[in-house]
Order: C-alpha cells, then structure tokens, then sequence
C-alpha cells in the first residue's frame, strides 16, 4: 500500500507553520556550529527555518495534531484539513472557501504544497513570516473565526 503524501514530506509545510507557533526549543545555529537534528517528515536542508524558532520533532508532532485538531476553531467544528484536503493536493475544489458557520469567502483555499518554502504569504503578500501567517486563518471571520488573545 502506498503511503498518503499527507504521512510524507508534502504536509510538512503545513506542520512548521503550526509547530513554529509552539514553545521555545534548543537553538540550532549553522554559525554556531551546532548543526540542526535530523531534518523530519522529508524535509530537506533549503527548508527555510528561522534560527530563533527551530524545528524540532516535538513541533513538527504538534503541529501535524494541531492541523487536523477542530479545537482552533470557533465552534470547534473545523480544522485546517478540512479545507487544505491532502487527497484534493491541500485545497478544497471548491470555487471559493466555506469556513465556519457556513460562511464563503471571496477566493478559493490556496495549497500549502510548497509554501513551507514562502516568503511572502496569502494572494496579495501581506504576511512575511510562516509564523504570523498561521494566525490569520484561525482569527478570520470566513474561515475558523477564533480570537486570539
């Protein structure tokens, strides 16, 4: 049996946007000499990683939770897979999102494939960091509707 993409190296972008926003780590500094653990889920060594917020294999577990978890949501009824679908390539097919309650947005769910690699975030670039650009979903009134803070 093959093994889903989601259980490989494709939702891993995914899982360093979540992980990035958990607890404090060792820090792993290539000018330091401290080389990084073992690179998880098939990640390679061009996967961009802040050196304040390193990848760890706790992270990168809690983040692969947190992304399948409805507990970010408003009603606790909607998780990140719901709309970013590993079998639909991270995306819904739909001509644009349904978050919450029902409510449409204005585009269509974007994939992640890839983005783990990013610089700028969402359609217009607003965002910069993998680590703010995680908020927006869940703070979003069309998507998970969850107040932060």
């Amino acid at each position: 049996m093959q093994t889903p993409p989601w259980r490989t190296g494709l939702l891993a972008p995914v899982v360093v946007l979540l992980a990035s926003l958990c607890g404090s780590s060792p820090q792993y500094s290539a000018a330091q000499g401290i080389t990084r653990p073992e690179i998880p889920l098939g990640l390679d060594a061009y996967m961009p990683i802040p050196e304040d917020n390193p990848l760890t294999r706790d992270k990168v577990a809690l983040g692969r939770r947190l992304f399948s978890d409805p507990i970010l949501s408003y009603d606790r009824h909607l998780a990140c897979i719901d709309c970013h679908q590993p079998e639909r390539s991270f995306t819904d097919g739909r001509p644009v999102g349904v978050g919450i309650f029902g409510r449409t947005g204005t585009r269509h769910v974007p994939t992640l494939v890839n983005r783990g690699y990013g610089s700028k975030f969402f359609w217009d670039g607003r965002i910069a960091r993998r680590e703010a650009q995680v908020l927006e979903p869940i703070r979003a009134r069309t998507e998970m509707d969850r107040p932060l803070g």
